[in-house]
Order: structure tokens, then C-alpha cells, then sequence
């Protein structure tokens, strides 16, 4: 499944989510897909719309080597996050958050945390196997805790610094990797890193930048890092401090895609093994010796238990018995 490129290798930016799926341009990722190669783009988190992502990235002509699978963070099931990843082998990993640790969604509730703690530690490793291991690129947009995912799982130095919009250049550790087309200069309101080498700044504030931000006018220093990338295992982790998607970071995840992608065929997609059946609508469990309950209301879903009927009810609610 893939969102589909309009002719010229265009998004068509227009669209509202409705349309994306009404259109076929995004065909959502169900958690039980296997054999996915290509870009995860996992929604859920951000305080921008999908929609403006998406729009921004595939506006500067996303790779047609490149197939986007796009999925949802829930964060009452963390463990569907995890079996996508364990399932596929994903080259690059984009993730729209506004924390970037998984455990922060939960600080209001103590319990609920507990309860769920190992399905999060579960997908943390998962997310660290499927860079360091598998070599997925893991690109994080505006975390405002990215210490957690980079210092606790990956182990870079990197430490937020501030918040503010302002310019920032391409070094020239980022001129090794991403191909000419990504801009020279970048303005955008981004959390900025501190503490991270000349070696894996590949966007920073140089001493005449110029504090543009219009409420919030912290100290600027010269030398934080609104784009950084380092190595991990036999993948890379990248952290994009831009919290509304401008379209020049988004140029520059583009441009990535393209150093990453660009000129491979794209990869095929999977086959249906055959004959599958109706699958569960909330896990994806499906085929031969898996007990299937229809809904009673509407007879066009089914599910393999009581327990993912239930957990579906707030999604499939909107049409039963439409």
C-alpha cells in the first residue's frame, strides 16, 4: 500500500485526509502487514496536521523509488506499532511527534502507564532493532523530549536547547549526504539541539543569525542545531526541530528520501497470500483457523475477539449501520 504521486511526480496538495483515502492517494497501513519495504510515515503525534506533512514532503517531488506507507499511533496499543516494525524492513522511518518519548503520553495517568509499560518498552526495541539492526534511517519531527529516543535508546549527546524561529545553514556535514537539491538555508520556529558534534549538525545557527521568533525571544546561541543526524548501528537517527512541517525541513526529509532512494525502482508491493478471507478489522489477524465475530449491527466488519471488537468500537462507530 503507497501513496500514489500525481503526474510530474507531484502531491496533489489540495486534498483534505477524506480525500486521501476517498482518491486511493493514502492507503492506510493495517498493523498485520508483512514484507513492506520503503518509508513509514507514522501519524498520531503531531500538532500539525497530517496533512501539512504530507503536503510539504511530496510537494518537492518525493522519489518514485520511494513507496510511503502510512499508519496510525494509538496510544492505548503500542504493541501495533511494534509488529509493523518487527514485520517489515522499512529503509526510512518518519515520525510526526511532539514528544519523542513514547511514555510521555501517559504522565497523567499512573496506572494506565504501569499497565502499559511493557508494550512500551517492547516497541522501544523494537524501534532501535529496526535502525540499528534492519539500517533504517529514523527521522523525528519536533520532539520536544527527543533526548529520550536519542540519549536513551541510541545514545547521542544531543540535549534540547532552545525553542525559536530563526535561520539556519547547510554545513557542510550535511553537503556530504543530502544531493544539491536541499536548500542552502532553512527559516523555520524549531526546537534547536545542543551539544551536538560538527560531524552530525547538518542544519545550524551560525553568529549572525538573527532571533526571529514574534513571542518568545530566548537567548540565541550560535552553534545549536535545528537539523542533526548521526549514525547508529547499521542505520542513521535524524531529528528535525521543526514543530509546524515548513516546507523548507520538509525539503530537506525530501531531499534525504532522494539521497536514500533516488534512481531504485520502486520496491514491489506485496501479494496477497490467497485465499486470505475476512480479517480482523482492529489487528489484521486473518486467514484459515482464525475465529472471526461479525458485528451484530452491521454484518460488514468481523474481528477475532470481544476484546478487539471493543477497542475498534471508536473508530467503527462513525459508519455502523450506515
Amino acid at each position: 500500500m503507497s501513496i500514489t504521486i500525481g503526474p510530474g511526480g507531484f502531491f496533489s496538495s489540495g486534498l483534505e485526509e477524506p480525500d486521501y483515502e476517498q482518491r486511493g492517494v493514502v492507503q492506510r497501513v493495517k498493523p498485520g502487514a508483512a514484507g513492506l519495504e520503503g518509508a513509514l510515515f507514522v501519524e498520531g503525534f503531531s500538532m500539525c496536521g497530517v496533512e501539512f506533512h504530507l503536503q510539504n514532503l511530496f510537494k518537492e517531488r518525493w522519489p518514485a523509488g520511494c513507496a510511503m506507507h502510512l499508519t496510525t499511533w494509538q496510544p492505548d496499543h503500542p504493541e501495533r506499532l511494534s509488529a509493523l516494525l518487527d514485520a517489515n524492513r522499512f529503509q526510512l522511518i518518519v515520525l510526526a511527534a511532539k514528544t519523542g518519548d513514547w511514555k510521555y503520553e501517559y504522565q497523567d495517568s499512573k496506572a494506565q502507564y504501569r499497565r502499559l509499560k511493557p508494550k512500551l518498552d517492547a516497541l522501544d526495541a523494537s524501534l532501535k532493532a529496526a535502525v540499528e539492526r534492519k539500517g533504517a534511517t529514523l527521522v523525528l519531527f519536533c520532539a520536544e523530549m527527543a533526548s529520550a529516543i536519542y540519549q536513551g535508546l541510541f545514545g547521542r549527546p544531543w540535549e534540547e536547547g532552545c525553542y525559536v524561529r530563526t535561520s539556519c545553514f547547510r554545513t557542510s556535514a550535511a553537503a556530504a549526504v543530502l544531493p544539491a537539491g536541499a536548500p542552502a538555508e532553512i527559516n523555520a520556529k524549531s526546537i534547536h539541539l545542543k551539544h551536538v558534534p560538527e560531524s552530525e549538525a547538518w542544519y545550524a545557527t551560525t553568529p549572525g543569525s538573527a532571533n526571529n521568533s514574534l513571542l518568545e525571544r530566548p537567548d540565541l546561541q550560535p552553534g545549536l542545531a535545528s537539523i542533526a543526524a548521526g549514525a547508529a548501528g547499521a542505520g542513521r537517527v535524524v531529528f528535525c526541530g521543526d514543530v509546524n512541517a515548513e516546507s523548507g525541513t520538509c525539503r530537506v526529509v525530501a531531499q534525504l528520501a532522494h539521497a536514500m532512494f533516488g534512481g531504485r525502482p520502486r520496491p514491489a508491493q506485496p501479494q496477497p497470500q490467497q485465499p486470505l478471507g475476512p480479517c480482523c478489522a482492529a489487528c489484521g489477524a486473518c486467514g484459515e483457523g482464525t475465529q472471526l465475530l461479525r458485528c451484530a449491527r452491521c454484518q460488514s466488519v468481523v474481528y477475532c475477539s470481544k476484546a478487539c471488537q471493543r477497542d475498534d468500537w471508536s473508530t467503527h462507530k462513525r459508519s455502523c449501520g450506515r
